[in-house]
């Protein structure tokens, strides 16, 4: 009997074995108590390197804890953000340090587009992924904030109305 890793901190858990002759439902010939299984396996987590990043900025990210070594995934979880919002919206990284059985690091970052709108702070949340960037999700980020720096152009006429052949003026303001 092998208790599966389960990734997720438990504790230690504990289960009894009964031994029947014939069949499952046969003779009791012999009861193993309370053996118990040792917890090996940590909660999986992910970190952004902060909790918001301002648009055309790079944010990384650690994962630990997610398994075996190999390749993970990463998707972006739209909250109010959209894909424009960046740079990639999935991707992949290897996670190093563990062995066939246990738990290792990887990290990875994603890049928020400078996009020259004004649209307020935007919200998202990133999934690690098993398999493939539409696999198993092993975890989730908190919210982070988008940082909006952009400020949406503006033009300007003065004055606001202009006579047939009159001078006027035209400004153009936060082109980026």
């Amino acid at each position: 009997m092998t208790p599966t890793k389960d990734l997720s901190t438990e504790g230690t858990e504990t289960f009894n074995i009964i031994l029947r002759r014939g069949s499952s439902s046969g003779t009791v010939v012999a009861t193993f108590s309370n053996v118990e299984i040792t917890d090996g396996s940590l909660t999986p987590t992910i970190t952004p390197a902060a909790n918001s990043v301002d648009e055309g900025s790079s944010l990384s990210f650690t994962v630990t804890n997610l398994g075996p070594n190999g390749t993970y995934y990463w998707t972006i979880n739209h909250v109010t953000t959209a894909n424009a919002d960046f740079v990639a919206v999935n991707g992949s990284f290897s996670l190093t340090g563990g062995g066939a059985q246990d738990n290792g690091t990887g990290s990875f970052s994603l890049c928020a587009v400078a996009d020259n709108t004004t649209e307020g702070a935007q919200t998202f949340t990133v999934s690690v992924r098993s398999g493939s960037i539409s696999g198993t999700v092993i975890v989730t980020s908190g919210s982070i904030t988008v940082n909006d720096i952009s400020l949406t152009p503006a033009f300007t006429v003065t004055p606001a109305s202009i006579d047939e052949g009159a001078t006027g003026s035209f400004t153009v303001n936060n082109l980026g």
